[in-house]
């Protein structure tokens, strides 16, 4: 495929993950959380359901079918893909964001207009709303950088904790059996908290999740992405689960594994000149998250 069929693609808007029946919005996941394997499989399904032949009376279907071998050819390829998934992320994927967001704003300045009606006024402490307006700045910042919010409850203005909550994360294969058969994320941090950080109490867990993928009625494996407090913690982690291996045979933990997987750093060089528009950026004014 030439680039400028990919030109053409751009042009058209064209969203091949939608195409291909993956919902990447929906499910919260990244373009680069989608393997070969699922993009493969996806396309000999809908290759299979949309074959022309098979659906003669469809007047659609021809460009339906194109779309779909579109998006398994570029999709497939490495380099396309790479120019692909730059361009959906900044004018497909953050423009559903922003939509979502702005649909979630107007609910709630709605909900607050609902539930202030009949009320009395009164007269706000200034220093109450200057810290709920810091609030609502630090959650603004957390959503624009996709670092996960974890316990609202325990929430610090200024904690600086976990700046790397990608590093941080390890993807955790477990065993499909009760009780973690369910996604109840309080028994599979009990476990955690007994199995894993029995020799370091250091380690803490500041998130759980259960992969939106488990199908817990068929998968002999299910998996969990736990969120360490700094990557030295998942890093060490990590470390020990391999270190001590034999040690583990009996446990429902299958494998450890970073969230990121390690080939990604495989062509890392250390030193890498900046690049002179972020060079420019440094110098000049602070941008302005608000």
């Amino acid at each position: 495929m030439s680039s400028s069929e990919l030109k053409s693609v751009f042009q058209d808007r064209i969203d091949l993950y939608k195409a291909l029946e993956i919902d990447l919005v929906g499910n919260r996941r990244q373009p680069n959380e989608i393997t070969l394997t699922e993009i493969r499989k996806e396309y000999r399904r809908l290759a299979l359901k949309y074959h022309p032949d098979k659906n003669i009376s469809n007047v659609d279907i021809d460009s339906i079918f194109h779309d779909i071998s579109l998006a398994n050819q570029i999709l497939c390829d490495s380099s396309l893909r790479e120019q692909y998934d730059k361009w959906y992320i900044i004018h497909l994927y953050k423009g559903h964001d922003a939509k979502r967001q702005n649909f979630i704003e107007k609910l709630e300045e709605s909900e607050s207009k609902h539930s202030l009606k009949g009320k009395p006024h009164y007269r706000h402490d200034t220093n109450d709303i200057s810290q709920i307006q810091d609030y609502g700045r630090t959650l603004r910042k957390m959503k624009h950088f996709k670092l996960p919010y974890g316990n609202w409850k325990d929430l610090e203005i200024n904690n600086k904790r976990n700046n790397y909550p990608d590093s941080s994360t390890l993807r955790v294969e477990l065993v499909n059996k009760l009780p973690f058969r369910q996604p109840d994320e309080s028994n599979l941090i009990r476990f955690f908290n007994e199995k894993l950080f029995s020799s370091n109490s250091n380690h803490k867990i500041i998130d759980l999740y259960y992969s939106s993928r488990n199908n817990y009625e068929q998968d002999e494996k299910i998996i969990a992405y736990v969120i360490l407090e700094t990557p030295s913690q998942a890093q060490a982690l990590f470390k020990q689960f391999y270190n001590n291996n034999s040690t583990w045979n009996d446990s429902i933990i299958s494998d450890i594994s970073p969230r990121i997987p390690i080939h990604y750093y495989s062509n890392f060089n250390q030193k890498n000149d900046l690049n002179q528009n972020l060079k420019d950026l440094i110098h000049s004014n602070t941008i302005n998250l608000d």
